[in-house]
């Protein structure tokens, strides 16, 4: 039995968006929302596979939206938009992309037209990208993105830095992070960056070994590992401190908790800021019964630790490859200052529902039931939110669309669903 306890939030209707795979609803999407000043802007695929931007005033209102076509349909989950604003101001995108060349186009922000048509990025290092992060420094303003380039099992995490002089990112010479610096491949996933308040960010890492090293299969994802880089994204250190030498390998990684092959541990999941300043993880791997579980990793004083947060009955492994169809989505988490954490997930076992769970220090599975957030069957969905709201006025912001998946990312027959901002104002999130 769940119960909806959440109170009413405010619904922005964007659209009819692509739901023939979870494109638009993967939490690796860095960002999906973006909050502007008077509001925010949402993005997505829409029904015909058109990349869309939408900006919502404070009053949640669709005020503006501009529908550009893609270069490429978005069968291929891994091929997500992400936003940020440039440092002129700028809406940057990037998108369409698994191991292959992305797409970047800027935006006036009103989103009147385009600043730049959408073109290839052309740099060395941008032929095999996945996952793109744009992230953005306010002093001295500057914009990076952040990436993958390579394969699962041999790549690397690099970043190239906008220059507007060339109107282009321009590749660091060294990756942060690499899988193919030693003669044993592997590819590194980040979970969401954490920025902190002293202008660095966390990275949660998770390293896939190939498949001839292990009988665990395709995903046999090891961790969990932690480094800091400074401002300027540059200089890597583990959490106490050791700066470490770049690239980054898994032999002289910062691991903060070890979860072996064969465990089904998820590739990337999520961070977010803990109550004392220190990033906090949530992602998913085996539980002693061999039944995937929640699993919040914190630091407490010196120590790490780790907790299963849920009670799922499912079992499934991770087997395949590309984009997997699975019983329940990576989580979400958001962290209040009193350290509760806001845990967002769909699962089968609660009718493929958007829920919400509440993790009090200390922290282990909730003696309540999970909340209904959206009593709908949202079918594949994963996820999407709004962190930077959450820290700058206690709301909750979330992207939701069903949508489909099939066993990896060929193309599917395809659907169409509507998509949806929600919105839960402080007052309610405080109730929770």
């Amino acid at each position: 039995m769940t119960t909806d306890m959440t109170g009413s939030p405010h619904i922005a209707a964007l659209g009819d968006a692509w739901a023939s795979s979870s494109v638009n609803c993967v939490p690796f999407r860095h960002q999906a929302v973006l909050p502007v000043e008077g509001g925010w802007i949402a993005s997505f695929y829409d029904d015909a596979g058109a990349v869309v931007l939408c900006r919502i005033d404070a009053d949640f209102r669709v005020v503006a939206r501009c529908v550009t076509p893609s270069p490429v349909l978005p069968h291929d989950a891994h091929a997500c938009i992400s936003l940020e604003c440039g440092p002129a101001g700028d809406i940057h995108a990037v998108f369409g992309a698994h191991a292959s060349t992305a797409w970047h186009m800027r935006l006036a922000p009103d989103l009147a037209g385009h600043l730049q048509p959408p073109r290839a990025l052309q740099h060395d290092h941008a032929q095999r990208l996945t996952y793109p992060m744009l992230l953005r420094r306010s002093e001295p303003p500057a914009l990076a993105l952040l990436y993958r380039d390579g394969g699962p099992w041999r790549g690397e995490i690099r970043v190239s830095r906008w220059n507007a002089e060339r109107d282009a990112f321009v590749p660091d010479e060294r990756p942060l992070l690499s899988g193919i610096a030693g003669t044993l491949g592997a590819g590194p996933y980040l979970n969401r960056p954490v920025k902190l308040p002293d202008g660095r960010t966390a990275l949660f890492v998770v390293w896939r070994l190939a498949p001839d090293l292990t009988s665990a299969g395709d995903v046999a994802n090891v961790g969990i590992d932690l480094v800091f880089v400074d401002a300027e994204l540059t200089t890597v250190t583990s959490a106490d401190g050791v700066e470490l030498r770049a690239p980054v390998t898994p032999f002289h990684g910062a691991r903060i908790w070890p979860v072996p092959p064969g465990r089904n541990l998820i590739n990337q999941a999520t961070a977010a800021l803990g109550p004392d300043g220190r990033p906090m993880a949530l992602t998913y791997w085996n539980d002693a019964a061999g039944i995937p579980q929640y699993h919040l990793v914190w630091q407490a004083d010196s120590a790490w630790q780790a907790q299963a947060v849920s009670a799922f009955r499912t079992r499934f492994a991770l087997a395949g490859r590309g984009t997997l169809p699975l019983p329940h989505s990576r989580p979400e988490m958001l962290a209040r200052a009193d350290g509760t954490v806001l845990c967002f997930f769909r699962s089968l076992e609660y009718g493929n529902r958007l829920m919400l769970s509440v993790h009090r220090p200390p922290y282990g599975p909730s003696s309540a039931e999970p909340r209904v957030l959206v009593n709908e069957d949202l079918g594949q969905y994963e996820p999407v939110i709004d962190e930077q709201s959450f820290r700058r006025d206690g709301s909750v912001l979330l992207y939701v669309q069903a949508c489909r998946q099939g066993q990896g990312d060929g193309e599917q027959a395809l659907s169409s669903a509507p998509a949806r901002l929600f919105r839960w104002p402080a007052n309610l999130v405080d109730a929770w």
